[in-house]
């Protein structure tokens, strides 16, 4: 990693994570509230964000979600319709395609298991995600709560961009 990665890594991680600590690595799947929360105990860990990176290691992509990290974070399981993502920070951008193609996957397979299930009456659920990537020396932040359709686009272009 270059000097000027090392930087900007450094003020992207706090709660006692360094830049040694995700070397090798490919992505973190961190909780939703990561650069929010002043401690360790006011961080929140959702669900979904542990399957997604219990997926991202089925799928060989070299990850570390807070537990590997050494962070004791509660899990929260949200019960409605939305998927509940945390930050997803790349720190790879070799292995960007991979990712996008399995983090797509998963929203989809998760929608598509919801609306089987849903009723008409129930709204259609958003999905909240906070995605980084190291681009051109600096982080890159795509914020997003919304509907699922438009975020497997914007992920394809992002992918397609590289």
């Amino acid at each position: 990693m270059n000097n000027d990665y090392n930087l900007n890594l450094t003020t992207e991680l706090q709660h006692g994570i360094s830049v040694d600590d995700i070397k090798g690595l490919q992505v973190l799947v961190l909780p939703e509230n990561f650069n929010s929360a002043y401690d360790k105990e006011s961080l929140i860990e959702a669900s979904d964000s542990l399957n997604m990176s219990k997926i991202f290691k089925e799928e060989g992509i070299k990850c570390a979600n807070s537990f590997d990290l050494g962070l004791d974070v509660p899990a929260l399981e949200r019960r409605g319709s939305d998927i509940w993502l945390g930050q997803i920070f790349i720190l790879d951008n070799v292995a960007l395609p991979i990712i996008i193609n399995v983090l797509t996957a998963f929203i989809q397979n998760k929608i598509s298991k919801k609306s089987k299930t849903k009723t008409n009456l129930e709204p259609e659920g958003k999905v909240h995600l906070e995605l980084k990537m190291h681009k051109n020396g600096n982080i890159n932040k795509l914020s997003y709560n919304g509907d699922s359709k438009t975020l497997v686009k914007v992920l394809q272009n992002l992918k397609n961009d590289d």
